[in-house]
């Protein structure tokens, strides 16, 4: 099935999550050969694929993206979801890669999804090496709260600087340590990150994240809290917000937080 096709799963009005042609961040529009880049708040164009088929096996890829696509890591990210449409939904053997002059500074971008150099200098992927570097990658497993207040606002956290992403804004939580439950990890990343106390039995699993990133995969339960002990406070030195339901869509977060926005929005 091609997932552009009007009767695929890039039809229109089924909403982005799962789509091929999206990512969180950017809409992916496809307008045969060409997929433009659109972004998601604001709705500027940020760059654009053209696809070229030479043969059922082979798709030769064009790129150019602005600047700020790449310094943002969008061109990145949207490389990766046009990738996995080529590879995984069209069964395509090799994709070859070529952009202009003044976007050679996509080539690393391109080389961290393991395209190389052949023969005639142009950069190429099979599906193997692709397959291969995905299959290899670990999972991570992340735990996120999205505390509600008696105003039905939700908190979120921004990434300090020094982290990666920083000054993306996120649902509280992190990583699960060597035999802990989500609900356990939970509790005591709670604690750690905003001073509060946390009854495991007032979490209420919500909804999940599944994303890929470059070098693993991200799997992350969200968990509803309605109660607990003491004042939220940050306690890592990160700017804390509490934000209603329809401004969630209007902080920059992660990739893997924005798919749960609609599903909160709609359960709040």
């Amino acid at each position: 099935m091609d997932p552009t096709a009007p009767e695929g799963c890039a039809a229109a009005g089924r909403g982005w999550p799962g789509q091929p042609l999206d990512t969180a961040h950017l809409r992916l529009c496809a307008e045969a050969p060409k997929i433009k880049v659109i972004e998601r708040l604001g709705g500027a164009e940020r760059g654009v694929f053209r696809i070229d088929f030479p043969s059922s096996e082979v798709a030769h890829l064009h790129a150019a993206f602005a600047e700020s696509a790449i310094s943002s890591g969008h061109a990145g990210e949207s490389l990766r979801r046009c990738l996995r449409m080529l590879f995984d939904d069209f069964g395509i053997g090799l994709v070859r890669a070529e952009f202009s002059a003044e976007n050679q500074n996509l080539t690393p971008i391109f080389c961290q999804q393991l395209f190389k150099p052949g023969a005639d200098g142009v950069l190429a992927l099979t599906r193997r090496d692709w397959l291969g570097f995905r299959a290899g990658r670990p999972i991570l497993l992340v735990a996120a709260a999205a505390l509600i207040d008696v105003d039905g606002r939700v908190l979120l956290a921004r990434r300090p600087d020094g982290k990666t992403m920083a000054g993306q804004w996120e649902f509280p939580g992190g990583k699960l340590a060597q035999g802990e439950t989500p609900e356990q990890a939970l509790v005591r990343e709670l604690h750690e990150e905003l001073g509060i106390d946390v009854t495991a039995s007032c979490l209420a699993p919500l909804a999940f994240a599944s994303h890929d990133y470059d070098h693993f995969h991200l799997l992350m339960p969200l968990y509803a809290l309605r109660q607990w002990r003491g004042e939220v406070r940050a306690q890592e030195g990160q700017a804390l917000a509490w934000v209603a339901k329809d401004r969630l869509a209007d902080y920059p977060m992660p990739p893997a937080d924005i798919p749960l926005i609609a599903q909160l929005r709609d359960w709040l």
